[in-house]
């Protein structure tokens, strides 16, 4: 905002409701940062892609468990069969 908004410093930590000299702290840091870096951005759609895929397999396999009933976890088959037992079924 305060490096694309075409206004000045003064008027966009009064906006902010900071200090100009915070304002422009913080502007260098973020200007020492180097974000652009080409093998930082290449890192950084890999570990995106890989998260996706992550993501991707997990929300198979909450779908596979949620849709197939047979299949209930150890505790929950369990639990299942204690009160099967206390109701008498």
């Amino acid at each position: 905002m305060a490096l694309s908004s075409g206004l000045s410093r003064t008027r966009v930590a009064a906006d902010l409701g900071i200090g100009k000299s915070t304002l422009s702290h913080w502007i260098s840091r973020y200007r020492s940062t180097d974000l652009t870096a080409p093998e930082a951005q290449t890192d950084l759609v890999r570990e995106n892609e890989r998260l996706r895929l992550e993501n991707r397999l997990l929300r198979e396999e909450r779908e596979i468990l949620k849709n197939d009933p047979g299949r209930l976890p150890a505790c929950a088959a369990w639990k299942q069969a204690m009160l099967s037992c206390r109701t008498g079924g």
